[in-house]
């Protein structure tokens, strides 16, 4: 190979690599501003791929904990952080451009209401609903959450329990019955097992366990501390 030659192969060389470098500088920086998010953990956080890359040379892999949904039509891919630390590294040509880090939420917890059909019961008294009226639990999400993952946000009561309790005349607690009940549902019915004269002045409902389930149906539990809620009876 004469002197020619090897400076034209050099020159060569030279401007495949610079323009290798250009395009991998030009994916790293469109990625970089197209995933500046924040993901909210064991859901089906949605981001979108930039438009007229050269995917077929582009390679995506979870560092930590999580996993990588594709899109079939390379729009975009679905990131399922499973703990705080999570973060992707892109891939060019087997070549690591870039890793990129996300900031990994938890998800908002839900307001739980109690309700007399449509109605949130909050100071009202027990004495002011006829007793075939019932109670229930109701699940509210964080609607902004709601609304960017609704197939994250789909809450249920396993159990609840009633402690019906009257005071005795030193003005101490007694608990007249407690009974654990499935569902989101209270009715009188379930203090049918209580005579007149030990009619309950306080129903305490405790909610010890709500659970979440995301988009593959796995369960998780949401709050660490039972929700209680008192309804005086006068």
């Amino acid at each position: 190979m004469n002197i020619f030659s090897l400076v034209r192969l050099l020159s060569c060389l030279i401007a495949c690599n610079l323009t290798l470098l250009s395009t991998a500088q030009n994916i790293k920086t469109d990625f970089i501003k197209l995933w500046d998010q924040t993901l909210y953990i064991n859901c089906a956080n949605w981001v979108s791929l930039p438009k007229e890359m050269d995917y077929d040379n582009l390679d995506f892999k979870v560092e930590g904990d999580g996993e990588i949904i594709p899109d079939s039509n390379k729009q975009g891919l679905t990131l399922v952080p499973f703990k705080k630390n999570f973060q992707i590294a892109i891939h060019y040509k087997k070549n690591l451009l870039e890793k990129i880090g996300f900031t990994v939420i938890d998800v908002p917890n839900p307001i739980i209401k109690l309700k007399r059909g449509n109605s949130e019961i909050s100071d009202l008294k027990l004495d002011q609903i006829r007793e075939n009226d019932g109670l229930r639990f109701t699940i509210h999400a964080n609607v902004d959450f709601k609304s960017y993952l609704p197939n994250d946000a789909r809450y249920r009561i396993p159990t609840f329990k009633v402690n019906a309790i009257r005071y005795n005349e030193a003005g101490l607690e007694e608990v007249l019955m407690t009974k654990e009940i499935e569902g989101t549902s209270f009715s009188f019915n379930h203090l049918n097992t209580l005579s007149f004269l030990t009619r309950p002045e306080l129903l305490r409902f405790e909610i010890s366990q709500i659970q979440r389930k995301n988009f593959k149906g796995d369960v998780f539990d949401v709050f660490d501390e039972a929700i209680i809620f008192e309804i005086p009876i006068e």
